[in-house]
């Protein structure tokens, strides 16, 4: 299954800039869980989506990375700081995409976009590293391709 996956989950071997000029490029040692599961499933990781500096902006702004717009309408903010992940989803880029939420940056985002979210308690999908309050979930067309 092809897949995208949020620039603060590591992925070995590939920088995580958190949508941030000021961080250094060091490829990751290993796979986030997030990013290790996936591959265990057998999704193919397409390639990193953007964020706005450290996910600290409910928008598309980054320093790191060109202004990201709502996929709907240009003039607009796609939301959250999972903006990346909910642009190419209503476009049919890849029925899955997995971003990082604390306080709605995959709910804003599906919101605004147009699609389907879950915020998974604490715990249920481990982070790496552990920061408090935030979980990983997935961005899809619709609930049905969630729950798979």
């Amino acid at each position: 299954m092809p897949t995208t996956i949020k620039e603060n989950i590591a992925t070995q071997g590939v920088p995580v800039p958190v949508g941030t000029a000021a961080t250094v490029l060091t490829p990751a040692e290993r796979d986030a869980p997030p990013a290790a599961r996936l591959r265990e499933a057998g999704a193919v990781i397409l390639g990193k989506t953007t964020m706005p500096d450290y996910g600290m902006l409910s928008s598309g702004l980054s320093s790191f990375h060109p202004l990201t717009r709502n996929p709907w309408d240009l003039s607009k903010n796609p939301g959250g700081s999972s903006a990346a992940p909910a642009r190419p989803r209503p476009r049919g880029y890849g029925p899955l995409h997995i971003g990082t939420d604390i306080g709605g940056s995959v709910r804003l985002p599906a919101s605004w976009c147009g699609i389907f979210t879950l915020k998974p308690s604490l715990g249920r999908i481990p982070i790496f590293p552990p920061y408090a309050g935030r979980v990983a979930g997935p961005m899809t067309r619709t609930v049905a391709d969630s729950a798979l």
